[in-house]
């Protein structure tokens, strides 16, 4: 590309190239300005792990004060069936009590093998009401919710349910 003044005449033309050169910069120059900036880069990258940790940080704390109110406030569970201190079925007659007083008290139901007076045996689902002398009194779930009377002598094995 020409440059011409008002006259016509070319401009600088002999004296463009040595001005071109001279402009150009020196190549070490661009050297010192290379590791000038990585060290620039290198202290930029430190400071953006740093806030960043520091914020992952503030979002765990905030994190783990707000599960810990959810952990306090947070109702505990009833008792289970898994609270019973004995062994689930019960064969021995003196385990079935505890465990039927322990379903009494707790609301839960039981699944017994009893044998009835004809001597056959039966497996009922019973949702016990109550223990009184050597009777269990519940609503036997096996029969529509009848209401059953079961002596505990009677009682081969009580479960848990």
């Amino acid at each position: 590309m020409d440059a011409r003044d008002s006259k016509g005449t070319a401009v600088a033309e002999d004296r463009l190239a040595p001005v071109l050169e001279r402009l150009k910069p020196d190549s070490r120059i661009f050297a010192g300005l290379e590791n000038e900036a990585n060290l620039l880069l290198s202290t930029w990258v430190k400071a953006v792990e740093t806030a960043r940790s520091a914020e992952i940080d503030k979002v765990k704390d905030q994190y783990q004060s707000q599960l810990s109110k959810i952990v306090s406030t947070t109702a505990t569970r009833g008792v289970s069936k898994h609270h019973f201190k004995g062994p689930n079925p019960a064969k021995e007659e003196e385990e079935i009590e505890k465990m039927l007083d322990f379903a009494v008290e707790n609301e839960f139901e039981v699944e017994i093998k009893y044998v009835k007076s004809n001597r056959s045996e039966v497996s009922e689902v019973v949702a016990p009401e109550g223990v009184e002398r050597d009777r269990l009194l519940g609503r036997c779930r096996s029969r529509d919710n009848a209401f059953a009377v079961y002596k505990i002598d009677r009682i081969l094995e009580a479960r848990l349910l």
